[in-house]
C-alpha cells in the first residue's frame, strides 16, 4: 500500500539490518519498541491515554496527541523507527508532564497489527504525510515544532527539518547520515525507496551485501564510498540539533555518523550540532528506563550493542537532556 497524498476521504512497521528470517523479523519488529513491547507486533491500547486519537480518514495521518495541562516549550513530533506503528505512550506522557505536547505518528503499520490507511512496510512513504501532521500540530498548539526520532525515524526527523524551514530542533536518537533504502527482511522483499516527495523516491544507499560483514560493518563500508545525492543537508536545518548516539551500537554506526553530520553542519555553515556519545550504550536509546541489548528468539540473535547498566544510564541522562533541550538549554555534556 502506498500513502496517499491528496487530502484525505473517509474509506471502509529497524534500521535497515539486512535480510532475515521472516518469522523471526515479525518478533524483531515488535521487540524495537520501547521499553517492554507484546509479542508479534501488536499494538494494543496505551497505558496512557492520549488526549485525541487520529486515524488517516479523518485527519490524514495517523497519530495520537498528548497535551500538557500547561505549557512550558515547543510541541514534539515524535517518530519510531523502521519498528512502525506509534511510538510508546510513555514518551507521549513523559513529553505532556513536562509541558510539551507531543503528536506519537505512525507511518506504518505491521502484517501483525495493520494501521487502517497506512501501508504494512516502510516504503514509498510520502514526505508529504509528515508535513500534514507538522502543520496540524503547529495549528493545533500554536507552537513550534520539534522533532524527535530513533534510528530509521531519527534519519526521516533530519531529513525533514532540512526540507522546512520552520522546524523549529531535532532531537535524534542513533542517528543517520544518509538516507537509506526501504529494509529488506527477506528476499521476496522489494527493492525499493523508503521516503518519496512529490511522488518520485529520493536518492537513497543500500547497505553493503559483502559476506562476512556485521551490520554495523555494511553501513560503514557504504558509507566508505560516499553517499553522494543521499546524505542529508543538516546545513540546511533552521532550529537546533542534537544528537544521541551509542558507541557500541551493533546495528549501524551512529556515533560516526553523528560526529559526520556535526562537522558537515559545520564546514557548510549549517547550525551548531550538539553530539552526546555513550560509550557503554547500544543502538535503542530514545526514553528513560531500560533498554534491549539483544534479541533472541531460539539459535537466531540480532545484538542492538551495549550493556544494561550502560543502555538505562544513557537513556534516562539522554531523555532528561532532551526535555533540557526542548526547554532551550544546552545539552551537551
Amino acid at each position: 500500500m502506498r500513502l496517499s497524498v491528496a487530502p484525505p476521504a473517509p474509506r471502509a512497521g529497524l534500521g535497515p539490518i539486512g535480510r532475515r528470517p521472516i518469522a523471526a523479523v515479525a518478533t524483531l519488529v515488535a521487540l524495537l519498541a520501547l521499553g517492554s513491547p507484546p509479542p508479534l507486533h501488536a499494538q494494543p491500547a496505551p497505558a496512557s491515554p492520549p488526549t485525541l486519537s487520529l486515524a488517516v480518514a479523518d485527519s490524514g495521518f495517523a497519530g495520537r496527541y498528548y497535551e500538557p495541562t500547561s505549557v512550558a516549550g515547543p510541541a514534539v513530533l515524535v517518530l519510531n523507527g523502521s519498528n512502525g506503528g506509534y511510538p510508546s505512550s510513555r514518551l507521549g506522557r513523559s513529553l505532556a508532564d513536562s509541558g510539551h505536547a507531543a503528536l506519537l505518528l505512525a507511518y506504518f503499520g505491521g502484517p501483525d497489527a495493520p494501521i487502517a490507511g497506512l501501508p504494512t512496510r516502510l516504503q514509498d512513504i510520502p514526505l508529504e504525510y509528515f508535513d500534514r501532521a507538522i502543520d496540524w500540530l503547529h495549528a493545533r498548539t500554536r507552537q513550534p515544532v520539534v522533532l524527535v526520532g530513533e534510528s530509521r525515524g531519527a534519519e526521516l526527523a533530519l531529513l525533514l527539518a532540512s526540507r522546512r524551514a520552520d522546524v523549529a530542533g531535532v532531537v535524534a536518537f542513533a542517528p543517520s547520515a544518509a538516507v537509506w533504502q526501504a529494509p529488506r527482511f527477506s528476499a521476496a522483499d522489494p527493492v525499493g525507496a523508503a521516503w518519496t516527495v512529490g511522488g518520485r523516491p529520493l536518492p537513497s544507499l543500500r547497505d553493503a551485501t559483502d559476506p562476512g560483514l556485521t551490520s554495523v560493518e555494511r553501513f560503514a563500508r557504504t558509507l566508505e564510498r560516499g553517499a553522494g545525492a543521499a546524505a542529508i543537508a543538516v546545513e540546511r536545518i533552521r532550529g537546533r540539533v542534537l544528537l544521541v548516539a551509542g558507541d557500541g551500537d551493533r546495528i549501524w554506526p551512529a556515533g560516526a555518523m553523528a560526529d559526520s553530520l556535526a562537522a558537515r553542519s559545520r564546514r557548510h555553515g549549517g547550525p551548531a550540532v550538539q553530539v552526546l556519545h555513550y560509550p557503554d550504550a547500544g543502538h535503542l536509546l530514545m526514553g528513560p528506563g531500560p533498554g534491549r541489548e539483544r534479541f533472541v528468539a531460539g539459535s537466531y540473535v540480532v545484538e542492538f550493542g551495549g550493556t544494561a547498566a550502560g543502555n538505562r544510564a544513557a537513556r534516562d541522562d539522554a531523555w532528561a537532556r532532551t526535555v533540557a533541550f526542548l526547554r532551550g538549554a544546552p545539552a551537551a555534556r
